[in-house]
């Protein structure tokens, strides 16, 4: 080969070179470009949101009127079973005593049973009512993370107290072990926290009763 041929062989192949590093500093520049922005983060701490829920709080005054009714209404049907029990001291025939009997045995059984179902009652509604609040704390999270430019919303859990149960089947150490490995989130700047704007938002729509919180009004 000759050093003519040589020397446009060289050129040729800087070129081409010069052309992959053209491209590969276009893609690298590209892809700086469209690397995503910060993400803004918010927290919320729902403990305080439900706290701090006038919503909530009328609803369980209502739940608080309907378990005194209930109350009202059990101490009345024991007040009955215990006045059977009384007159059947006074029964001296032993086949009307007997009968009397059943009927004590059976007014217990159908309390008994009543007594089960008003609790239940009473769980459903307060399951109820959790479900709704939450639905509409996510729905207020929504609309203010949205009109504040947020991209996530986080669950504020990171206080540093701990509840225990003395019934649990496992000691403290272990309620604290899962507390803490269940958390979270272990801290959070005071000012991408929205819990009070977010109570002040809810409160406010439930003292309107607007379409967000239902149509309840003010306590």
């Amino acid at each position: 080969m000759s050093n003519r041929t040589t020397k446009q062989s060289m050129v040729f192949a800087g070129f081409v070179a010069a052309g992959v590093l053209m491209v590969f500093a276009y893609q690298a520049g590209a892809q700086r470009g469209t690397r995503a922005r910060p993400t803004a983060v918010a927290t919320v701490n729902l403990t305080k949101v439900l706290e701090g829920l006038e919503e909530r709080a009328a609803a369980e005054r209502d739940l608080e009127a309907m378990q005194l009714e209930f109350k009202k209404q059990d101490e009345a049907r024991m007040a009955e079973i215990d006045e059977m029990e009384a007159t059947l001291e006074d029964i001296i025939d032993a086949q009307a005593k007997l009968k009397k009997r059943d009927d004590i045995d059976l007014k217990t059984l159908e309390f008994l049973s009543w007594r089960r179902v008003k609790a239940e009652q009473l769980d459903v509604e307060m399951a109820l009512l959790l479900q709704d609040l939450y639905r509409k704390i996510a729905t207020s999270i929504d609309e203010q993370g949205k009109a504040n430019g947020y991209d996530l919303v986080l669950v504020d859990d990171s206080s540093s107290d701990f509840s225990y149960n003395p019934d649990a089947r496992v000691s403290r150490e272990i309620q604290v072990r899962q507390q803490i490995v269940s958390r979270r989130m272990l801290w959070g700047a005071e000012e991408i926290d929205m819990t009070e704007d977010l109570i002040v938002r809810m409160n406010n729509a439930f003292q309107s009763g607007s379409m967000a919180t239902g149509n309840g009004q003010s306590p």
